[in-house]
């Protein structure tokens, strides 16, 4: 088992801060032009705001999320290991290449915060970042009453026991 380099990110302590919000990008190795034109699309942000501090992704960064090579690809971008990126799981990073879907691609390729609710550890989370709180959910859980449920009763918890100005 090949471990990848640990990478560190402050995530509170900042007065003001911003974050540049990217989607859908569909990183797929045999077309680069994908990932290459997000980090054009992010360079122009970084341009306009030199200051950005993290980065929020809307799920679907990848093609195929069993296709481990993807995700390997994918954090080896500049931006990648520059920023801290939060982000949620999309319908294509939970995908294998024959449809069948599962989120652990999403959770194991990622390292996200293991403080979310029963089976959803590592896709569902939160975090704070100076006096907002973020709470990542999974969509794709959610389109079955039982899984609606259990996001909702998990998220009230969490926003009682972290008390925030801003809830995300």
């Amino acid at each position: 088992l090949e471990l990848s380099e640990a990478r560190h990110f402050k995530t509170a302590g900042a007065k003001e801060w911003s974050a540049c919000i990217i989607s859908d990008f569909h990183a797929y190795d045999p077309l680069p032009g994908r990932l290459e034109a997000a980090s054009a699309m992010m360079d122009k942000v970084f341009e306009y705001d030199k200051e950005t501090d993290w980065v929020l992704h809307l799920g679907d960064v990848c093609a195929w999320g069993g296709s481990y090579s993807f995700w390997q690809n994918l954090y080896e971008n500049e931006y990648f290991k520059k920023f801290m990126w939060a982000g949620v799981n999309g319908n294509h990073d939970n995908m294998s290449r024959k449809y069948e879907l599962t989120n652990q691609y999403f959770k194991n390729a990622s390292f996200y915060p293991r403080n979310g609710y029963g089976g959803e550890e590592g896709v569902c989370y939160f975090f704070k970042y100076n006096d907002a709180l973020f709470i990542m959910l999974n969509n794709e859980n959610m389109r079955e009453t039982g899984g609606l449920e259990a996001a909702m009763q998990w998220v009230r918890k969490v926003i009682a026991e972290n008390p925030s100005r801003y809830i995300i």
